[in-house]
């Protein structure tokens, strides 16, 4: 659960339109169309934001497993 939240606050500090393609894709599950419809951007834009989102998260996740690491020492 505390990576969950730890990986929420990467995508909460990113811009809101990589936040709102990444969420749309995870939580909806919606296409790369449906989005960039529901956004008004391109489909490329919307694949560009995912991708930047999934990078960020996964750059991530070091730092992330270490602070969970140390909470539970």
């Amino acid at each position: 659960r505390e990576i969950e939240l730890l990986a929420e606050m990467v995508v909460n500090a990113m811009p809101k339109r990589r936040q709102e393609s990444y969420r749309l894709s995870l939580n909806s599950g919606l296409a790369t169309k449906e989005i960039a419809q529901r956004l008004g951007v391109t489909e490329e834009c919307v694949r560009s934001h995912i991708s930047h989102a999934l990078k960020e998260i996964k750059n991530a996740l070091p730092l992330i497993v270490m602070l969970v690491t140390m909470k539970d020492r």
